[in-house]
């Protein structure tokens, strides 16, 4: 099991969703080892733009990084019903850094 080192120290609620996206990724069986670490890595450097004040976050990885973990999650189907509730905050996330972005 992969061990997520950041994402505790994102101290709100999208840290506490991006941990359980991350640990649910991890129980999948749809995905790939390789999927998963990637997958992991990729919360993991969003949890470190999420810590980040607004103006010092780079929205282009926010975005991309969202899009990922997103793009992810949608194809571990058995965890579906699971990871729905916490995709919200990448969601926001994503919404935010296209406001940024314009």
């Amino acid at each position: 099991m992969i061990v997520p080192t950041r994402i505790g120290h994102v101290g709100n609620e999208t840290g506490a969703d991006l941990k359980e996206i991350s640990d649910l990724l991890q129980q999948s069986q749809d995905l790939t080892p390789r999927q998963v670490k990637q997958g992991v890595a990729d919360i993991e450097a969003l949890a470190v733009e999420a810590e980040k004040p607004e103006e010092k976050r780079n929205w282009k990885a926010v975005l991309e990084l969202g899009q990922a973990i997103l793009e992810l999650a949608g194809k571990a189907v058995d965890l579906g019903e699971k990871l729905a509730p916490y995709t919200p905050a990448i969601l926001t996330l994503m919404d935010q850094a296209k406001h940024y972005i314009k």
